[in-house]
């Protein structure tokens, strides 16, 4: 009997559970879909979170705990192979490879230059705290630009007048950036005009200023570029001055702000300021803003807002672009170009450039030979051609130069540097013993005044201001 009860009970049992379910079974079914639908996206808002916090806390970690992270790192890799330090520290390089000796080189090079770049981060940090109470800071306009190339967040701030020839190429190869027309293998194979003046269709430009430049520059992989402001001064004279480029439009503006008395011709031309009026136009106006080829720096680039993981020097640009080129996993782009090499593309293009301009000066302004003599003269300048050499005006009219002039400058001028090279004449040093004589002509009352306008850029990046005075 109980035995038929219970079977009885089973059943009336079984025909409730399945009537409820066949009543709510959907109602049930849906809710667990939807909830776990709610639990993937909550989910994945906080994986989304915590990555975006982790990037921001990777970013900010102190130099002790990256180190910590990095001997953990080759204290793993220790335990199935020789890890790079412990091949560093213990492996005689008397029974190694070439190769490997070359390695070795490279990581101890690496790790002294990322010292270096510590050093200078460091410093720039504890300027900038120095600096937090200062009302020009406070109220500094920030006004540079930033080119970022997004796949691998790397963001480059454009500083002129700063090997910025070099970085613009390698963000627009990054990017494809560059006419298709072009056969470019490399960096180096973008016409120089694009580089500077073509427009952008792959990689961003940002103002410095742009709060979301800030937040990508601070979780991605930043950097800028420093010059001593005086070289940097002394170098845009020369190209922007001595040379046409800024004949019809800065130059213009110095003879009008300094030259009441100026001739029609002096005007209309401009094509004789001097390196004295330059400086004294830019003490005259830097509150009301600068050209970008000799704004300050600091104005530029914003290192007090903007945490950069690298600050290069063009005092040691082939070191720095390296280490810039490895730290950021596009070491691949490195070319094995001579000084030589670079001083044959800087003289190729400037020559072009400013034969070139002929068309777009004032009639009457723009004189061959004037010209060739001014580039024979910033080539001495630069430390590409001996002082001691001459402008070999007689010869050069006996040839066809007034008809092909780049062409015909240009041979000149490499063969002459191929003669100092053969007879060994020595001209190092010869680039800056010009720029400090350039500057001990200058009255010392505008030294010092240009020596203030540009204050924070020789404390910030380590410069000596009193290098003159």
């Amino acid at each position: 009997m109980d035995k038929i009860w219970n079977n009885a009970f089973f059943y009336k049992t079984n025909r409730i559970i399945t009537t409820l379910l066949s009543v709510n079974g959907l109602i049930i079914f849906c809710f667990i879909f939807y909830f776990k639908d709610t639990v993937t996206y909550n989910e994945h808002i906080a994986r989304e979170s915590l990555k975006g916090h982790l990037l921001k806390k990777d970013k900010l970690f102190n130099d002790e705990t990256r180190e910590v992270q990095k001997q953990q790192t080759v204290s793993e890799g220790a335990k199935s192979n020789y890890s790079k330090k412990h091949l560093l520290s213990t492996t005689s390089t008397k029974h190694m490879s070439s190769a490997s000796l070359v390695y070795l080189a490279n990581v101890r090079k690496f790790k002294k230059k990322e010292q270096e770049m510590k050093e200078r981060l460091s410093r720039v940090r504890q300027k900038c705290l120095d600096y937090m109470q200062n009302p020009y800071w406070q109220n500094l306009r920030q006004g540079g630009r930033v080119w970022t190339y997004e796949p691998q967040q790397i963001h480059y701030c454009i500083i002129p007048k700063v090997g910025c020839t070099f970085w613009k190429r390698i963000m627009r190869f990054l990017g494809k950036d560059y006419p298709r027309t072009q056969n470019v293998q490399r960096p180096s194979d973008i016409d120089r005009g694009f580089v500077h003046y073509g427009g952008l269709s792959n990689l961003q430009q940002w103002s410095v200023q742009n709060p979301i430049a800030h937040m990508l520059m601070t979780n991605g992989n930043s950097f800028m570029m420093t010059r001593d402001p005086y070289s940097r001064l002394w170098s845009a004279y020369i190209d922007k001055f001595l040379l046409p480029d800024f004949w019809r439009t800065d130059a213009k503006a110095v003879v009008k702000k300094l030259r009441p008395n100026a001739t029609e011709y002096e005007r209309n031309c401009a094509n004789n300021v001097s390196f004295y009026e330059y400086l004294l136009f830019i003490n005259r106006t830097y509150k009301s803003g600068l050209n970008e080829h000799w704004d300050k720096m600091h104005r530029l680039c914003s290192p007090c807002h903007v945490q950069y993981d690298v600050i290069g020097k063009q005092e040691s640009f082939s070191s720095d672009a390296d280490y810039i080129l490895t730290k950021f996993n596009i070491d691949y782009l490195k070319e094995n170009t001579t000084k030589l090499d670079m001083v044959h593309e800087e003289v190729t293009t400037l020559t072009k450039y400013n034969f070139n301009l002929e068309s777009a000066i004032t009639e009457g302004c723009f004189e061959k030979l004037d010209v060739a003599k001014r580039l024979w003269l910033a080539f001495q300048y630069n430390g590409y051609i001996d002082r001691n050499a001459d402008f070999p005006e007689k010869y050069l009219m006996k040839t066809g130069f007034l008809i092909e002039p780049a062409e015909i400058f240009m041979d000149l001028v490499f063969q002459t540097i191929k003669n100092q090279t053969d007879q060994g004449i020595d001209i190092k040093g010869q680039k800056r013993t010009m720029m400090l004589e350039a500057y001990r002509k200058i009255p010392d009352d505008l030294l010092k005044a240009i020596v203030n306008v540009y204050e924070y850029d020789f404390e910030l990046f380590g410069y000596n201001r009193t290098l003159l005075l």
